[in-house]
């Protein structure tokens, strides 16, 4: 079990504060590899010491194992811990409070209604036929599923939407894409110049499909409720000509500041797992109305349950730890994608801090290199108070 992004937070903050980094940071690969010695499990980027000192092989616990007294520690490759050295000893002080959810609320989710104009529908068959799916093809690979190469996996994955499975695929294209792929491609593209990566982080990641998925549903299909690692833009499209000015779908926002409020509530209404059967809580119409009930208003009148309609062409903006469920109304397309916004990075942290170890209990894939964002964000600190760049310094 890998420790939560808000635990690897918390421990850079007790860096910070005075405590020595040799004794939370080990570049030893051998003990990374290792199992729990309790449960046997496999441990895989943070981990826990046994006891404080000795050969980390061995002596090394998850995070259901540990007990409070033991030590958590960090494994990082050389070159990186040599660089989390000197931000952490060099950079400006790190505040070891987190924003309120009240304030990470404060930015609500929008809808931009005339973000892109176009009266192109895209069919799934057409997008897909443009679409490299060698990523799909390995992980059908590796879970022993029929595959037939590309056009195989090209035709598994539209045999599996017309029997009703919800369609997902990272957006990646072929040399030589079909024409609605591309648009979907230029569009991406054309945000690229505005996102973190082309910010002075350099945070060494610049590939912009890693972190954009496509979703292709019917009506009453979509995902339920969770909160995004960072923050995310999500545009939709028509399938057929005839929803081109239909509501597409519905979004259901849980302002951050509710998100205990909320969880308590569907724990009393069948859900007694909360929200950490991460994306399989979908509230039905009914379920939606009682719950806005339930949670209210907030001083200035506004409710704490926001709802949303996108249509064709329209962008819809989610800001961090606002946990989100979406209905469609009608047969859709979606590319959505994550992004990083330096100044949002406390929003960000306080998100992890407070939803997704506490409420959705969300602790995924970190596809969005959040590690390294909190480094080349200090990193981008140091250089802003004119520390200098150390990055080929020896670590003191």
């Amino acid at each position: 079990m890998v420790v939560t992004q808000e635990e690897a937070l918390q421990l850079l903050l007790q860096i910070k504060k005075g405590a020595d980094i040799k004794d939370h940071v080990s570049s030893n690969v051998a003990a990374h590899l290792s199992n729990c010695k309790k449960c046997n499990g496999k441990l895989v980027v943070q981990a826990w010491k046994g006891d404080v000192g000795g050969n980390l092989r061995g002596n090394l616990y998850c995070l259901y194992c540990r007990t409070p007294a033991m030590q958590p520690i960090l494994f990082m490759e050389k070159q990186e811990l040599k660089e989390v050295r000197h931000m952490v000893h060099a950079c400006g002080p790190i505040s070891a409070s987190f924003k309120s959810l009240k304030e990470v609320g404060e930015r609500r989710p929008i809808v931009r209604e005339d973000y892109y104009n176009t009266s192109d529908f895209l069919t799934p068959k057409e997008v897909l036929s443009g679409l490299d799916l060698s990523a799909e093809l390995e992980k059908r690979i590796e879970e022993k599923r029929p595959t037939g190469g590309q056009k195989g996996v090209e035709h598994a994955l539209l045999n599996e939407y017309k029997r009703g499975d919800y369609l997902t695929c990272n957006l990646q294209l072929k040399p030589e894409p079909s024409a609605q792929a591309k648009l979907l491609g230029d569009l991406r593209e054309s945000q690229a110049d505005m996102e973190w990566w082309a910010d002075a982080m350099e945070a060494r990641i610049n590939d912009i499909y890693q972190s954009t998925l496509l979703l292709i549903g019917k009506a009453d299909q979509g995902t339920g409720f969770h909160v995004d690692w960072t923050e995310a833009k999500n545009i939709a499209f028509a399938c057929n000509q005839a929803d081109l000015p239909k509501v597409l779908a519905v979004w259901i926002f849980l302002h951050p500041s509710i998100a205990m409020k909320a969880l308590a509530w569907l724990r009393i209404n069948g859900y007694p797992n909360g929200f950490e059967t991460i994306g399989k809580v979908h509230l039905s119409e009914q379920e939606v109305q009682a719950l806005d009930e339930h949670l209210g208003v907030d001083e200035h009148g506004r409710q704490y349950l926001v709802r949303l309609e996108q249509r064709h062409g329209q962008l819809v903006e989610i800001p961090p730890g606002w946990i989100h469920q979406v209905t469609n109304l009608v047969e859709c397309l979606k590319m959505a994608w994550d992004v990083y916004e330096l100044a949002h990075v406390p929003d960000y942290v306080a998100s992890w801090h407070h939803i997704s170890s506490q409420v959705t209990c969300s602790n995924s894939e970190d596809y969005m290199s959040c590690r390294l964002l909190i480094h080349s964000a200090l990193s981008h600190s140091c250089r802003a108070s004119h520390v200098g760049d150390l990055s080929d310094a020896e670590p003191s």
